[in-house]
Formats: C-alpha cells, structure tokens, sequence
C-alpha cells in the first residue's frame, strides 16, 4: 500500500498514468460520482451538476456543496485526459450516482417514485459529461454499463447497491457504523472484480476517505477473486480554483 499527497492535476495524471502503463490488463476508471437532487419547479429528480441546472436556487444549493460542486465534471474530465493518454489500454469509465442521500422521502408513507422515475424517464449521461465525450472526441463506448439480467444502465445507482449489500455482505454492515456512506461500494467492487478488471481507479470525495478505503481493504482481504489491483484518489476542493490541492492517492497492491 502506498499513500501519497498530490497537489494538481499534472502529479494525479503523472503517477496514474505511470500505474496504468504497468498494467496489461483491463482497466475501469471510476468518476463523474454525481447525487440526485429534486428540483421542485421540474417535480423531478436531477443530476446535481451546476452547468446543467436551470434553477438558481438548486444551482445555488449545489455548487456550495462539499462535493456536489466541481467533483463530477471535474473527476469525469480527468479520466477521459487519462483515456486518450493511454490509447493502447482498455480502459472504461464507470459512474456512481448517489440516489438516495438527498432522495426527499414521501411525506404520506406511499411509494416513492421520485427515483424510479429518474432511471425510466432520465437517465441519460448528463449534458455537460456528453460534451466533454465531444470534446474529446471519444463515445458512449467508454462506459462500462451495470449489466443485469432485466436491463443495461449507464449508471450505478447507490440504493440498490446498497440493498444488496445488506444481504451479500450482511455481518459486515451490522457490525461495522464505519462504512454506513460507503455501503453500496461493496457491491461495485464485486461487479468490477467479476468483469475480470485488473486495475480499478476510483475517483472519490476525501469525505468518504476512512469508509471507502475500509470497504476496499476489506473487500480485498475477504472477497476478491481475481487479485484486482485498486487505487483511490480522493479529491478535497470543491472549487475550480484548489479543487486537485490536497489531493491523496492511495493504493492497494
């Protein structure tokens, strides 16, 4: 395990992409890590992602936000820079949306279909992630989808990771309040060690640092099957300005 603190964007890439090169196996870059929030104009769900919101005051709420602010499109951008750095790997991003945290629940007891509606009606890549695609020049191709035996999404949404996880990985979650943000990685890590993945980079918020880095040690020590090589990368800032400063990288090989 190796622990280091970067403080901009050419150190991240420098020592990533220096990992990458040394893997000759498939590779899963983990970013674009955004949260739903409701927009009570649009009586819907929506990706809380400034650029893409119509509503000063959601706009507002969420750029001031610890991570909702600069993380998703800042964190996507990166691994795309990292893709096109390395055009002789396979590499493929994947998203974790936070679809529960700031879920309003239904005040009458009913079901609510807040969530549900959003993967049935909206579950697009947002806008400001596919320009970027654009910018790039890169496509959909790039993403690897959570693949089930009912349907294909392009995201991986934290609820039903998290359900499973309190059945797969049951003892752990009762005896352990430390992951209670970071159940539903469990799961991912899962899915991502059966894909037959060799390095997995996770791009993850520093205020889930301790559960995360918990959940990987953990998942590696009891339930990797493939020897799957890990690093997380977790980012402090929320603004353009220091948004790589104070960056740490940790590895778990």
């Amino acid at each position: 395990m190796a622990y280091r603190i970067l403080n901009s964007e050419n150190e991240i890439t420098h020592i990533l992409n220096d990992r990458i090169k040394q893997t000759n196996g498939n590779i899963i870059i983990q970013a674009g890590h955004f949260a739903l929030v409701f927009d009570k104009d649009l009586n819907k769900l929506i990706p809380a992602i400034p650029d893409d919101i119509s509503s000063t005051e959601v706009k507002k709420k969420v750029s001031e936000h610890p991570y909702m602010g600069a993380f998703p499109v800042n964190t996507w951008e990166l691994a795309l820079k990292i893709a096109l750095d390395n055009p002789d790997k396979n590499i493929k991003t994947s998203i974790i949306v936070n679809d529960w945290q700031w879920v309003p629940k239904s005040g009458d007891g009913a079901k609510n279909i807040l969530r549900e509606n959003f993967y049935k009606n909206d579950s697009n890549l947002p806008n400001s992630f596919r320009k970027l695609l654009a910018k790039y020049s890169l496509s959909d191709d790039i993403l690897l989808p959570l693949t089930t035996d009912k349907d294909s999404l392009i995201f991986f949404g934290e609820q039903k990771m998290r359900n499973r996880a309190r059945s797969e990985f049951s003892k752990l979650v009762e005896s352990n309040t430390a992951i209670s943000c970071s159940i539903g990685y469990l799961p991912f890590l899962n899915y991502v060690d059966k894909t037959a993945v060799d390095l997995l980079i996770s791009f993850i918020p520093k205020s889930c640092k301790e559960p995360i880095n918990f959940s990987t040690e953990y998942y590696l020590e009891n339930y990797s099957q493939n020897r799957i090589k890990i690093i997380n990368v977790f980012f402090n800032g929320i603004f353009e300005s220091n948004f790589f400063e104070q960056s740490e990288y940790i590895d778990f090989f």
